[in-house]
Formats: C-alpha cells, structure tokens, sequence
C-alpha cells in the first residue's frame, strides 16, 4: 500500500528489490548474506525506472500471449488463410496498444504533424456544370 508520498513502504521495496534480484539470476549460491544486506540497503530507483520496468515486463508478456494465439491459428489445419489473416489482426490488437503505451511513456512527445505534400501525378481537375448548363453528348 502506498505512503502518503506515493512510494510504497519500505517492506515492499524490499520485496520489489529481492523479486528483481531472483528474475534477473542474481540470487545465486555465491551470493553472501552480506551482499543481500547490501542489496537491500541501496537505493531502489525513481518511480520513471520502475515504470518503464513495468511497462517492458508487460509489453514482453503480451508480446508472448500474442504469438501463443497466432500460433494456434496457425496451427489449426481448419482455418482458411482469411480466418488466419483475421485472428492474427485481432490478436495484434492488444500488443499494438501496449506498444502505444510504451512510446508514449518512454519517448519525447512528437511534434503535430504538418499536411502531407500532394503526391506525383497528375491533377485532377473538377469542373461542376451549372444547373442550368445542359450535357451535350
């Protein structure tokens, strides 16, 4: 639960800190009782760091969930290349607005854009008759 200045308790950075450690192979059998103090005695990083941590375990979670269903279609002989092309769309979904989130959390914000240039080619060209004009054929 968090505190009054919005960072959780100290216990819980602990925890955060101790979890980290494990995930990341760490924790190991050279790792002395000592250098666990230590660990836990250091300073555990802005709330933007653990942020952007959470953000990143959470775009590879979904990263994982994502292939895990493009490969059930894939490997469901029943489904036509449109249901695989579909489902993979739709399964894209979630992944796309992680994503999103994830830029928008980690990146400077962009500038508007400005319109795009017309393109190449030739220019169209509508010339409106009038209501009364009459079309000749």
């Amino acid at each position: 639960m968090p505190d009054l200045a919005g960072t959780p308790p100290r216990a819980h950075r602990r925890g955060h800190r101790l979890w980290e450690a494990q995930h990341q192979a760490l924790l190991t059998a050279d790792f002395s009782p000592a250098d666990l103090i230590g660990l836990l005695a250091t300073p555990a990083g802005t709330s933007e760091h653990w942020g952007e941590k959470i953000l990143r375990r959470a775009l590879l979670a979904q990263a994982h969930t994502t292939a895990v269903r493009i490969q059930a279609f894939t490997d469901d002989a029943a489904n036509t290349p449109h249901q695989l092309a579909t489902g993979s769309r739709r399964a894209l979904v979630d992944l796309t607005a992680l994503r999103t989130r994830w830029q928008r959390a980690t990146h400077a914000p962009t500038t508007p854009r400005t319109p795009a240039a017309p393109r190449a080619g030739p220019r169209l060209q509508v010339n409106a008759a009038s209501p009364t004009t009459r079309v000749s054929r």
